[in-house]
């Protein structure tokens, strides 16, 4: 009698078979490490302030190093958070629009011929790179219309798929280092992708996915841009926050209007 692949869940062949004719979501891969739950569920968090139909054109894909050693939890701590199906990968699986797939503890995951892979992850005396292991397996038009948010971590763990998407065209959206809980993941990524979105998570979910409906829908059509059919003020803040590191997402318009008045009259009077 043949084993069972422990990495294939049952039917998942099949159900990837009988879906590959329908038009695939976006991939939006979220990878954290050291610290990264916080940051995670800060995202999942603002997920749930967008409408179904916003959700409904990607699939995000949430890479966290895991010990090997322990069962994840992460899919009961998410729930808490989002109303989003959340559900663990699993080889030939088809991603669907709409959904959260985690990473397993004991596997790392790739995308290979339109569905999900999983593999036995290397020793524990091999650098062990998830997030970037996935990242590269994006080509194509995949990647063009991929996104990637790289979140709290130590090391360098997808700077490279970071580096890698931008190559394709794809979406770098970065934690901002200075509040993340360990900024040497964001800071490894920016290094690579000096051009790449920054800010704090619970802003990035609006901006991406909201803004991405919107091209959709016509009113923006340059991938990788944040600036695009938005608010003039939303642009403001973004630039304030790219170009400075000034962060004004969170101020009510009022605010911030009224401290560019006092700028300006700080100005004039020079």
């Amino acid at each position: 009698m043949k084993k069972a692949d422990p990495f294939v869940a049952p039917d998942s062949k099949r159900e990837a078979s009988a879906r590959r004719g329908q038009e695939a979501p976006r991939i939006a891969v979220l990878g954290a490490s050291a610290g990264g739950l916080q940051a995670i569920e800060q995202f999942m968090r603002s997920c749930d302030q967008l409408s179904d139909d916003v959700l409904a054109s990607w699939a995000l894909v949430i890479i966290q190093h895991l010990s090997p050693d322990h069962e994840s939890v992460m899919d009961a701590l998410l729930r808490r958070c989002c109303r989003m199906p959340i559900v663990y990968a699993c080889s030939g699986a088809v991603l669907c629009g709409g959904t959260c797939y985690l990473i397993p503890a004991h596997a790392d995951i790739t995308w290979e011929d339109g569905c999900l892979n999983l593999h036995t992850r290397p020793g524990r005396t091999q650098p062990h790179h998830p997030i970037d292991r996935f990242s590269l397996s994006l080509h194509g038009a995949t990647a063009a219309s991929a996104a990637i948010i790289i979140a709290s971590g130590t090391g360098s763990d997808g700077a490279l798929g970071a580096y890698h998407l931008a190559q394709h065209q794809g979406q770098v959206w970065i934690q901002d280092p200075h509040e993340a809980n360990f900024p040497q993941m964001p800071e490894a990524a920016l290094a690579q992708v000096p051009q790449a979105n920054i800010g704090p998570m619970p802003s990035i979910p609006g901006k991406l996915f909201a803004q991405e409906s919107r091209a959709d829908a016509g009113q923006s059509s340059s991938p990788g841009s944040c600036d695009e059919g938005l608010e003039p003020l939303d642009v403001l803040a973004h630039l304030l926050e790219r170009e400075h590191r000034l962060h004004w997402n969170h101020y009510h318009a009022a605010t911030l209007m009224r401290r560019l008045d006092q700028g300006r009259q700080t100005t004039s009077s020079r």
